[in-house]
């Protein structure tokens, strides 16, 4: 399953965060200006809710990977060696 893109298995690219940003930095000076951004958040927001749905499995086993090669290294980084005695 990892050998796989997102794209591969699902069809669905990673949204940007750059459309999220951008309706965020809108104007909300106005009421219809502040219409308009909740609205340009709302889509935006809908498209990476979207994507993360679809996607749930790749992500929880993209995860699962990255602790594996965590814990399998857990007796190194926490093992304390003795230190030799001095007279």
């Amino acid at each position: 399953m990892l050998s796989h893109t997102v794209e591969q298995l699902y069809g669905i690219s990673e949204p940007s965060m750059d459309k999220y940003n951008n309706a965020n930095s809108m104007d909300e000076s106005t009421k219809e200006a502040a219409k308009k951004k909740r609205a340009a958040i709302k889509e935006a927001q809908k498209e990476l809710d979207l994507f993360h749905k679809k996607a749930y499995d790749y992500i929880q086993a993209r995860k699962l990977v990255k602790q594996e090669s965590y814990y399998s290294n857990w007796n190194d980084i926490f093992t304390v060696k003795a230190e030799p005695e001095t007279v």
